[in-house]
Parts: C-alpha cells; structure tokens; sequence
C-alpha cells in the first residue's frame, strides 16, 4: 500500500493509550516459538489462536522482505558482486550476543554467500566476518542496517551523506 510507516506510527500515537513500536526482525529463544507451544495447547482446549500464528507468519516472511529490498536496492544501484557490503546489526536485537533464531544473522548468510566481500558490524558478537569499528566504511558500497540502536544510529550518522549505498529496509533512522 506504499504507507509510510512512521506516519501511521505518528498519527497512531496522538491515541491516549498508545504504545510505540519499531518494525523489525523478530528472532531470539521465545518470540519465534512460544505461540506455536501457546497455540498447540490451546487448540488441545478447542481454542483457536488465529492471530497469534498470524503475526508467525508475518515475522517469518520478514527475511524474504528485507532480502527482496536489498536485491531491489543493488540492481538499483549497480552494485557489483565483488564489491564490499556491510551489514548492521547481526545478533536478533540490538544490545544482546545471542544469535539464536536470528534473521539478521540468516540475511547476513544469504547476501554473504552470493556477495563474498560482506562484513557486518555488531559490536555486540564476535566471529571471524565482524568489524569491532567501520572505521573503512567509506570502503563499502553498500551498508544494510538491520538493527536499529544508537551505536547503529552514530554509523548512520557518519555515512549519510557519504557515497555510499544505504539501505535501511524498516526506515529506522530515515
């Protein structure tokens, strides 16, 4: 529908009782599986947890929306496949080492394996593909922001501007 979601957010929050959210990945050890235990027992006691299952199926299909923006976003751009990439924010949210049942982690895989020059920033976990500072960042040609915090933010800050492809698919700082 082409809705410019901090818009909805701002018009939804002139609501007495409003509570702000962020759109993003969803990931971590409860919220990718406790509706489905929530749901199996509730259906044990003839209760149906249709909109519970719903919002499973939303975040799910979350990856393959950030995954389509970002290949929209490199086509777009002419980015070429021995170019740098840099993707922020690796673990499922921001602040957090845990990388179970990440998205952002899966997306990172995905846009590695086809763009061998990817890298990620996440000052928060450690393996062999992280940067502890993008003090380079002027090297990469595409930086994808998956995780919005405000050691993200600084980066964001420093890089607009810059000649460098940014992609924020949740819109986050833009």
């Amino acid at each position: 529908m082409n809705l410019d979601f901090n818009e909805v957010i701002r018009l939804a929050s002139s609501k007495w009782n409003f509570l702000k959210f962020k759109p993003g990945l969803v990931g971590g050890h409860c919220l990718p599986v406790d509706p489905y235990y929530l749901s199996y027992i509730a259906s044990k006691n003839k209760f149906e947890m249709k909109v519970a299952l719903a919002g499973r199926s939303v975040n799910n299909n979350m990856k393959n929306f950030v995954l389509k923006k970002f290949y929209q976003n490199i086509k777009k751009n002419k980015i070429k496949r021995n170019s740098n990439i840099l993707v922020v924010g690796l673990s499922y949210k921001y602040g957090v080492a845990d990388l179970r049942n990440s998205l952002n982690l899966e997306i990172f895989n995905e846009i590695k394996e086809k763009y061998k020059k990817t890298r990620y920033f996440d000052p928060f976990v450690n393996n062999k593909y992280g940067l502890k500072d993008p003090k380079n960042y002027k090297n990469y040609k595409t930086v994808i922001f998956l995780s919005y915090g405000k050691i993200f933010l600084n980066l964001f800050k420093k890089l607009k501007g810059k000649k460098i492809n940014i992609l924020d698919p949740f819109k986050y700082y833009n």
